[in-house]
């Protein structure tokens, strides 16, 4: 029994054998043969050589009057939420955190642009200076309003409820406010260069 066992079992490894490597010497083509083979035409009709980025800028002059506008709004967000972060609340908060989002939309949209025309020519000196721009004024940003995390890091768990409770709005914010102030209560920066430095 166990002859015939052993027996139909090599007969089927060796079917089986034959299946998969007789396709090797059949009609596959080695890798010399396949390199051999020319390959496809490019069709340089079909090659895209320029993107068309109007959609979010018409030109360098409209990107370049939004990051003036972008600047004065960073400094209008500093001055206006610096002092109101001394009497928190709830209110000064949700606007603070909408501000901080339509700037940040802005920042998205121009640097998209930036970074695409930089990329199509990397010897355009204006683009290659508008992302430097660019980088030094995000770098500055997160500088002038580091006070705004000093001040969210060092809240206790009861006085984020308090500010949840004066402004129903934050609630929309409250998985955001979470993973980026509210859990890192237990360390939260010293000052203010300690806060831009962990930034």
């Amino acid at each position: 029994m166990k002859g015939s066992v052993l027996a139909g079992v090599l007969v089927a490894a060796v079917v089986a054998a034959i299946f998969v490597f007789a396709p090797l010497g059949a009609g596959a083509l080695s890798a010399d043969e396949e390199a051999a083979e020319p390959a496809p035409q490019l069709d340089i009709e079909k090659v895209t050589t320029c993107w068309n980025l109007s959609f979010l800028y018409e030109s360098k002059d409209e990107a370049t009057a939004e990051f003036e506008e972008m600047k004065m709004e960073a400094e209008r967000i500093n001055q206006t939420y610096r002092p109101a972060f001394e009497e928190l609340n709830g209110t000064v908060l949700l606007r603070f955190l909408e501000d901080e989002k339509n700037l940040s939309i802005t920042v998205d949209l121009l640097s998209s642009y930036v970074y695409a025309q930089n990329s199509l020519n990397v010897n355009d000196e204006f683009f290659e200076t508008f992302v430097s721009d660019i980088q030094t004024f995000l770098t500055d940003y997160y500088k002038t309003t580091s006070f705004a995390e000093i001040k969210l890091k060092s809240l206790s768990r009861e006085e984020w409820e308090e500010l949840f409770g004066e402004e129903p709005g934050l609630e929309e914010y409250r998985t955001y406010l979470e993973d980026t102030y509210i859990r890192y209560a237990d360390h939260r920066p010293r000052n203010e260069t300690h806060a831009a430095f962990i930034a």
